[in-house]
């Protein structure tokens, strides 16, 4: 967002008309949208010694991630009591959920409890 005007400029970003806490920098920055964010209208009121002046509202519109996370490996404990498996990107118990999500290499071998 462009400012024009006798500094110093005193900014407030507001949601859907409310005021944000703490959102009184010139960017609004390090917010993690989630796919209910969506719709969500943003504004910001300018003030500086001769007035103030609202923004015009920006829309917020999140898509989902189609792009499943990818195994990029599978490793087991020394104790062979647990595998560690890393993906290509951040994955929370949300990104994971649901059949579209999983990948399954092939069947199990072996006893219960045992590789092999």
């Amino acid at each position: 967002m462009g400012v024009g005007g006798t500094p110093p400029c005193l900014f407030q970003w507001l949601t859907n008309g409310v005021v944000m806490d703490g959102a009184t920098n010139q960017f609004l920055t390090n917010r993690t949208a989630r796919l209910a964010d969506s719709g969500t209208v943003f504004t910001v009121a300018v003030t500086n010694r001769f007035g103030s002046a609202l923004s015009g509202p920006a829309t917020l519109t999140v898509t989902p991630d189609m792009n499943p996370p990818v195994v990029n490996s599978v490793s087991c404990a020394t104790t062979f009591d647990r595998l560690f498996v890393r993906f290509c990107k951040p994955v929370t118990a949300g990104s994971a959920r649901g059949a579209a999500r999983q990948t399954r290499f092939g069947r199990p071998t072996g006893r219960p409890g045992r590789l092999g």
